[in-house]
């Protein structure tokens, strides 16, 4: 048995496919298939069923993936604790957005170059959709990219820091009065907008949807450089992050406008996929992007939104979105103290007399995937809503949990 032939059988479950697990491990089909053969043979039993183009796992096939994953995680561990302390090297390959690749990412990659000199970098840039697709098929190591909350089981996320959408404008465009605005006194301007599938732009398509308004924009582009270069020699307005438009309104060469009547959020996020061994580079880079950024990597206050199922429905129709603060009682819990997870289990069947959930809470309406309900919910606290901490701390439960002082 060799390790890979382990990692081709965990492609190949992973995709349901022998031809795309090839393609992803730059193998020809006919060494995925000899390679499955061998370890079928060598086990003595199926490991897949052939369903037309598609191999699904056999019940045995299911119980030796976990012991497949197993194995390549200690060979991993054991080779990571016998070169901890040499020098990073290796490559590292990272998926991110353009906007994010030109704004945000040349001060990290210079601090990473920095710290590890040798490690070779490569960045691929593409849409949210497009780098999520990559790092299923094992193309990039991690993502970075900048949308609403998003969360997997199949994912591990390393950060999510909260990211302003704000309205620019060309310095000298004429727009009656000082501010504040509201969004139906800008749309006679011509607007210069990112392509309709982005995520900020479905967002504003969304909220103007919502009140029956249709909007042409005069330019439809995903460069973000342009439509900035666009706002600075010609007159217009934009929907773009904060930080890719701050340094040229701190010149004077364009506004950002205060809009009353529409607020946008999105987050920046890092992920890499759970079946991707994380390398020392790659928790190098996650480190220093926590570090950077005021967020921690591993068991902080990120990490741990990233893993827990929440209960929030991300805002629309030009609301904020809502970074998740309600959480699965019994999720947070056992993560908390999981040497007591018997326990707890045995207090919430006797608290949850009855409980059910569906697969998905409003499918399609910007709702959530219901992964666990243990029947009750927790809020945590976080920085950011002063206001909810104030009221958590009235309340009984809390008071409860907590010695006063």
């Amino acid at each position: 048995m060799e390790v890979r032939q382990l990692n081709t059988l965990i492609r190949a479950a992973q995709f349901q496919s022998f031809s795309k697990a090839a393609e992803s491990l730059g193998y020809s089909q006919s060494a995925v298939t000899v390679q499955i053969k061998a370890l079928e043979e060598e086990l003595g039993v199926r490991l897949f069923d052939r369903m037309g183009k598609r191999v699904i796992l056999t019940a045995q096939g299911q119980c030796f993936l976990e012991y497949a994953n197993s194995i390549l995680d200690t060979i991993h561990n054991a080779r990571r604790a016998l070169s901890e302390d040499a020098e990073l090297e290796g490559c590292l390959h990272i998926g991110t957005l353009e906007s994010l690749c030109f704004f945000r990412l040349p001060g990290l990659m210079r601090q990473f170059r920095v710290e590890h000199p040798k490690v070779s970098l490569r960045v691929t840039t593409g849409s949210p959709e497009e780098l999520i697709e990559k790092m299923e098929r094992g193309e990039v190591d991690l993502i970075c990219i900048l949308d609403e909350p998003r969360y997997s089981n199949s994912w591990h996320k390393c950060n999510e820091i909260p990211e302003e959408v704000v309205f620019a404008a060309s310095p000298d465009i004429d727009l009656g009065h000082p501010g504040p605005y509201r969004v139906a006194e800008l749309l006679d301007k011509p607007f210069f907008l990112t392509e309709r599938n982005a995520n900020y732009r479905r967002t504003f398509d969304r909220f103007l949807a919502s009140r029956q308004i249709e909007l042409t924009p005069s330019l439809e582009i995903s460069d973000t450089s342009f439509i900035i270069k666009m706002l600075e020699r010609s007159s217009g307005i934009s929907l773009l992050p904060r930080f890719a438009v701050a340094e040229p309104a701190s010149r004077g060469d364009l506004r950002i406008l205060e809009v009353s009547d529409f607020r946008l959020t999105m987050y920046r996020q890092m992920f890499y996929h759970k079946d991707k061994c994380c390398t020392r580079e790659m928790d190098a880079l996650a480190i220093l992007a926590g570090k950077t950024t005021g967020n921690t990597h591993g068991r902080g206050d990120d990490a741990l939104l990233g893993k827990l199922q929440h209960f929030d429905r991300p805002g629309s129709y030009g609301d904020i979105p809502a970074r998740p603060r309600y959480f699965d009682f019994g999720q947070y819990m056992a993560y908390l103290a999981p040497e007591r997870q018997a326990d707890l289990d045995a207090l919430l069947r006797k608290t949850v007399v009855w409980k059910a959930a569906t697969p998905e809470f409003m499918a399609g309406y910007n709702g959530f995937t219901i992964l666990t309900h243990s029947g009750l919910t927790t809020y945590i606290e976080q920085d950011e809503f002063p206001e909810l901490n104030a009221a958590y701390k009235k309340t009984a439960w809390w008071k409860a949990t907590h010695v006063q002082k």
